[in-house]
């Protein structure tokens, strides 16, 4: 009885395992918008702190709320002076009557927003308060990319257990 070499098998076995979730992976992450919201030009929220109403181009975005409270922001987020200053300036309001907190002062701070953030405008009458969504941290895009993985594996584990009873 002659024995034969399970090391073409395995070769054979691990390109194909690389070939399959790489495609996958590849197929996954082309097939829809990667998570989170993109960034949000600085003239949106201005226009959104100085109407009160968000912009439709930026419903996905943001809110809008009235308050008398002068307590808002994420525990997550910073002020950051100059970016203030640069919304102060597009509203044409004194920077003293801005008050923002961010997860990403920018270093520009003409540069579009990213991440979350909190925004006031005391208008005399309260605060006009533009705050980013709230984003879970696990989304349908996440879901498609886990799910694409466990089938991946479940693929590459039959392959295996398929080569390694036929040695």
């Amino acid at each position: 009885m002659t024995r034969r070499s399970i090391t073409v098998p395995i070769v054979l076995l691990v390109i194909a395992a690389a070939l399959i979730a790489t495609t996958t992976q590849f197929t996954i992450m082309f097939n829809g918008p990667p998570p989170g919201p993109g960034p949000l030009p600085l003239a949106r929220l201005a226009e959104a702190l100085r109407t009160g109403i968000v912009p439709t181009t930026a419903q996905a975005r943001m809110t809008v709320a009235r308050t008398q409270e002068d307590k808002f922001g994420r525990e997550n987020e910073r002020p950051s002076p100059p970016r203030d200053a640069a919304i102060a300036r597009l509203i044409g309001v004194p920077v003293e009557r801005i008050h923002g907190l961010y997860q990403f002062p920018a270093r520009d701070p003409e540069q579009d927003m990213h991440g979350s953030f909190t925004v006031a405008l005391e208008d005399g009458n309260g605060w006009i308060v533009a705050s980013s969504l709230f984003r879970p941290a696990f989304t349908r895009w996440h879901l498609a990319r886990l799910l694409g993985m466990l089938g991946v594996l479940l693929v590459l584990s039959l392959l295996a257990w398929g080569v390694a009873r036929r040695q």
